[in-house]
């Protein structure tokens, strides 16, 4: 038995309207296979175009070197060798500041811890980092530190500072910068503004102002954990009556990021808070150290 394959040809005959809809179809198809490949820029030509490494570094102006223009690289020198920071370059904007304040009232300076008391004492923000503070009076009259003592089994740098009869004294200190920022459960929080006030007087008699807390660096130990110690240095006051309160402006509140800004270009901001400048409005819920409470607060 033989079998036959039998070829079938159709013959169709297109008109101009065919081969120009045709012709515009395949015009589109090029179109779009062309957006999708990116466009190569002469530079890029001539880097695919060099046949060495040392060729592409050329064409891109990167060269091994010590020189202004050239990178370093593998086992250079530069890349582990110790540098010595150039004299005069860590200056005092370097530095964090704390200013605390005792009854009576308080002024504060810009990258200085400040405070004003009669007889009392506190613990020193900064740590293990404080330089010695220094000492005046608000008129003619003495003022003196004199020992503070404690019961921690740990390193606590500390400060105790009196004044004559109707005087008030005050203390200055800096430290180095602790590692901002600190998170107590909520966040970030923007600053640390402590408020010790009477609930017999209604008034404010305490402030202390930082970005650090008063516990970094006065625990005793190195440690990297930024909340060690919260719960034995919560507030930096160690004079607590049964009067008083401790209050914390709400941390989490861009006001206490504006007052930080401010002291730090010199403003009295204790001041604020004792002239009614600043008012307290109520408590809020916040994570804070313990027997703190958060309290939002504005401006006048």
């Amino acid at each position: 038995m033989t079998t036959t394959r039998i070829k079938t040809w159709v013959r169709e005959e297109l008109g101009w309207e065919d081969l120009n809809a045709e012709f515009d179809n395949l015009v589109d198809d090029i179109n779009t296979v062309d957006d999708k490949i990116p466009t190569i820029t002469s530079a890029a030509e001539t880097v695919l175009d060099d046949l060495s490494t040392s060729a592409m570094r050329t064409t891109l102006g990167v060269g091994y070197g010590t020189g202004a223009t050239t990178v370093c690289v593998g086992n250079d020198a530069r890349l582990s060798d110790t540098r010595t920071p150039t004299a005069g370059s860590v200056v005092a904007a370097s530095m964090a500041a704390d200013s605390v304040g005792l009854a009576p009232l308080l002024t504060s300076s810009a990258n200085t811890s400040t405070m004003e008391l009669t007889s009392q004492s506190v613990v020193m923000t900064g740590g293990q980092y404080c330089f010695h503070p220094t000492f005046k009076t608000s008129a003619t009259g003495t003022a003196y530190n004199h020992t503070s003592t404690t019961t921690s089994t740990d390193y606590v740098a500390l400060l105790g500072i009196a004044a004559s009869s109707g005087q008030t004294a005050y203390a200055e200190w800096q430290y180095f910068a602790a590692s901002p920022p600190y998170d107590l459960g909520n966040g970030e929080v923007n600053g640390f503004i402590y408020l010790k006030f009477d609930i017999v007087t209604g008034s404010i008699v305490s402030t202390s102002i930082a970005e650090d807390p008063p516990w970094y660096g006065n625990t005793g130990k190195k440690t990297t954990d930024k909340l060690a110690g919260m719960d034995k240095i919560p507030h930096p006051f160690r004079t607590i009556k049964k009067e008083h309160k401790v209050f914390m402006v709400d941390p989490m509140s861009d006001l206490v990021r504006e007052l930080i800004l401010l002291r730090g270009e010199g403003a009295d901001v204790a001041e604020l808070f004792y002239s009614g400048e600043i008012q307290l409005i109520k408590p809020v819920e916040r994570s804070m150290p313990p027997g703190v409470v958060a309290y939002k607060c504005k401006w006048k």
